[in-house]
């Protein structure tokens, strides 16, 4: 009997992911993938991070370690500097308010970086393109469905993800920054934040999150010379 309830136990957690799985949102028709974008300066470098729990942030954490490890300095609190870039981490309670007010003091940065949840696509901050960001990074849940369509305009650089955003997926972000530092093309910085996804994946034994992160430059469909993204599989 043992035996046969832990074999149902199984099924229905497996049921459980399979369904957390595949409740992705469907995807805009008037946002498609880019191949390419617009050259990228930086020189100013903003993280903000939602807390998904009352602790500190893993990711903010671990994005944190990879600043010292590539030789930048802490030169005051969340801020880290080294002769080419500043680097503000913010960390903020897992509440809208403040997310929103922590996004809107950030956004005239070179790029923005969001890590947390996605609130449904609520998030005011993120209502309209801003004003002086250059490329904005949207490390959340399906934040190519909830975001991107109202973040269109000259001027930014969208990276939204299709998929669920899991713990863990700043490492991406630490592939785009070190991408950016030596110069690459979008292209080849979105495949390795990809790859980073692919690859965390894969070690999530029995997560209900089995499926990687999603990301891509998202621009109107209007756009010559763009094509739609395969809707993920």
């Amino acid at each position: 009997m043992r035996a046969a309830a832990c074999i149902v136990a199984v099924i229905a957690a497996c049921l459980a992911a399979v369904a957390l799985a595949d409740d992705r949102p469907r995807l805009p028709d008037d946002v498609c993938a880019a191949n390419d974008a617009a050259p990228y300066r930086v020189a100013t470098i903003a993280a903000v991070f939602g807390r998904l729990d009352r602790e500190p942030s893993a990711n903010a954490r671990e994005l944190a370690q990879a600043l010292r490890a590539r030789g930048l300095r802490e030169v005051q609190p969340g801020r880290f500097r080294d002769d080419a870039w500043t680097v503000d981490l913010v960390e903020v309670a897992d509440d809208r308010a403040a997310v929103d007010a922590a996004l809107a003091a950030v956004l005239d940065r070179d790029v923005v970086y969001y890590n947390g949840h996605e609130y449904h696509g609520e998030l005011r901050a993120l209502a309209a393109p801003p004003p002086g960001a250059h490329v904005l990074v949207l490390d959340t849940c399906w934040s190519t469905q909830r975001y991107s369509a109202r973040l269109l305009g000259p001027g930014l650089t969208i990276v939204g993800n299709s998929e669920r955003a899991v713990t863990g997926s700043v490492g991406s972000f630490r592939a785009l920054l070190d991408g950016m530092r030596a110069h690459r093309s979008w292209r080849e910085l979105i495949a390795a934040m990809n790859a980073e996804a692919i690859a965390r994946a894969r070690v999530r034994v029995l997560s209900p999150f089995p499926r990687p992160e999603r990301y891509r430059l998202d621009v109107a469909c209007s756009v010559r010379g763009r094509a739609r993204a395969p809707s993920p599989r």
